[in-house]
């Protein structure tokens, strides 16, 4: 197990320098000039020169590189180009917004889509069963950022009894600050909802029709027993599969839930960087996407050892 974890932890160097050469290459060349972008209406000549050469941007592509990869090497993603303070704390205060809206999101889609797929599975081919199917399909094909304005428009402007936007407010209560939570975290939640309901459903079909179940039938185990002691634990290996990658792309994927709910996060900030054209930070949040994702998967892979034994690495 050492051995594979000291494996997948080096497999993420190739990984980080593929995106990184990737993303830099790609931000570089598209139009646009982060210098005009920081002077505005002031823009001079002569001052943009001297600026550019500040930030190194008048250093070839390959230097400004590997500038970069000696700073991230360090631990230093560098100072942003608009806001002018250090990118590792800009984007650890976003992403601490953003980790917690994903893992609230994340708790209402696992709680409630595996609820979902267990009443489904235990009723196939009834109307219970339908229903669940239809709201999981229904989940997974309206876009996120219509599910938001539509709730925003319920839930805020008709029947005012949630805020629409924002994260917090000055002075305001817990229970306040928890109702700026609610809609973004709906919102976020019905794709990943809906398919781990489906996953939950589909897994434990499978487990229902194996001889050891019939067996503790036989035995006389009650419903609540076959389904929680022993259906579930060997139906969880493709479910916590799916919520493994699930809860790595609310991570890296909230930007659109983000924008529409003004939510402060770090899929927002890159959003508002790539219009800027603030390259740093454009870097930074490409570079700890990467790493989230790889390490989710990797937390993954040590879960299955845990939940089934028979699972080794080597």
């Amino acid at each position: 197990m050492a051995f594979y974890l000291l494996k997948r932890f080096l497999s993420i160097i190739p990984v980080l320098l593929g995106i990184t050469i990737i993303t830099f290459t790609a931000i570089h060349l598209a139009p646009g000039d982060p210098i005009r972008v920081r002077m505005g209406q002031r823009y001079d000549p002569v001052i943009a020169e001297q600026l550019r050469a500040e930030l190194g941007l008048d250093k070839p592509l390959v230097v400004q590189y590997l500038v970069f990869l000696n700073d991230l090497v360090h631990g230093d993603l560098g100072f942003s180009y608009i806001k002018g303070q250090p990118v590792t704390q800009l984007l650890g205060d976003k992403f601490g917004n953003t980790l917690y809206l994903s893992l609230s999101a994340m708790a209402i889609a696992i709680v409630l889509g595996m609820l979902a797929g267990i009443l489904a599975a235990m009723r196939p081919q009834s109307i219970l069963d339908y229903l669940v199917m239809i709201l999981a399909v229904a989940g997974v094909s309206i876009p996120v950022f219509w599910l938001g304005l539509m709730l925003q428009l319920v839930f805020g402007s008709y029947f005012h009894m949630l805020p629409v936007s924002g994260m917090t407010e000055y002075g305001a209560t817990a229970w306040e600050n928890f109702k700026h939570l609610i809609l973004p975290a709906v919102t976020l939640a019905t794709v990943p909802m809906a398919i781990i309901a489906r996953i939950t459903r589909s897994s434990m079909l499978e487990v229902m029709g194996q001889d050891y179940i019939r067996t503790a039938r036989a035995k006389g185990l009650g419903t609540r027993a076959i389904i929680f002691r022993h259906a579930l634990k060997n139906a969880l290996i493709p479910i916590i599969t799916v919520i493994g990658n699930m809860f790595a792309l609310l991570l890296t994927g909230a930007v659109l839930t983000e924008t529409v709910f003004s939510w402060p996060g770090l899929g927002r900030a890159m959003v508002d960087a790539i219009g800027q054209r603030d390259f740093p930070i454009i870097l930074g949040s490409v570079t700890l996407f990467a790493v989230t994702f790889v390490m989710v998967n990797l937390v993954v892979d040590i879960i299955y050892a845990w939940v089934d034994p028979r699972i080794r690495y080597t």
